[in-house]
């Protein structure tokens, strides 16, 4: 059985853009949308595949900002985007220092950079989900050498090979 389809909920009072985001995003990303901050709380407290939110700064109720803080506390997993057209300096400080957003687009946003700054929240969101580096069992020490000419750190424990297949440059195993 295939892996569930991670999703990108976008989150925005204007119901317009939302619908017209949804045309031009759900040939590439499983699309939910919510007009408002509260409505996208109780999106995610009942998907669990939420991988990605994108926020508009200005929504009745609660703003962005508020909004992202508080799914950084419940779901700190989900990727945080903000897109917004309010994009003054104290916006993107707030978004960023308080929300912990990893990209602040502005309105209006290419539809061709929407889709890069979400592919590279759904590829971070994968990386994090993955599972680590086996660590050694207790009592026993990582073998690290250096190898070849380069100098790379070699993994003498077979079970690292599964990391160096997903990023030959993390770590070669011998």
């Amino acid at each position: 059985m295939s892996p569930q389809p991670k999703k990108v909920l976008l989150v925005d009072d204007e119901e317009r853009l939302l619908s017209a985001l949804r045309r031009r995003l759900s040939g590439d990303f499983d699309i939910l949308t919510a007009v408002s901050g509260g409505k996208a709380l109780e999106l995610i407290a009942a998907e669990p595949s939420i991988a990605v939110v994108v926020a508009d700064m200005q929504m009745p109720e609660m703003n962005g900002i508020e909004l992202l803080k508080l799914i950084r506390e419940r779901a700190p997993a989900i990727r945080r985007l903000m897109l917004t057209g309010n994009a003054d300096q104290e916006t993107a400080v707030a978004a960023i220092n308080e929300g912990k957003v990893m990209r602040f687009l502005r309105k209006p946003c290419e539809i061709e950079d929407l889709k890069t700054a979400l592919n590279q929240a759904l590829a971070d969101y994968e990386f994090q989900a993955s599972p680590s580096i086996p660590q050694a069992p207790p009592g026993k020490a990582r073998r690290w050498r250096r190898a070849g000419a380069d100098g790379v750190l070699v993994d003498d424990e077979p079970r690292a090979a599964h990391a160096a297949q997903s990023d030959p440059r993390l770590c070669k195993t011998s």
